[in-house]
């Protein structure tokens, strides 16, 4: 497996993980009375917004990067041929 594709699902995995973490600190926030269940929706909604916009902004990122090498990888390919 390449390391590009191992860091990709890593940080599925840690996105994942954030998720649930995210969840049951919010529920132990509305247990503690300190939020209530609507204002905690909002917020995990809120807080998963931004991390999907995040996302996209590091996927691009990638996109650009591994597009930039590609291309830098044939230009190398063809003097040699």
């Amino acid at each position: 497996m390449s390391k590009i594709k191992k860091g990709i699902l890593i940080g599925i995995g840690l996105a994942a993980v954030a998720k649930e973490q995210t969840k049951k600190i919010l529920k132990e926030l509305e247990k503690k009375g300190i939020v209530n269940k609507p204002k905690a929706q909002r917020m995990a909604k809120d807080l998963f917004r931004k991390a999907q916009a995040k996302e996209r902004k590091i996927e691009n990122m990638l996109k650009k990067e591994l597009t930039r090498d590609l291309n830098l990888l044939k230009k190398r390919v063809k003097k040699v041929i």
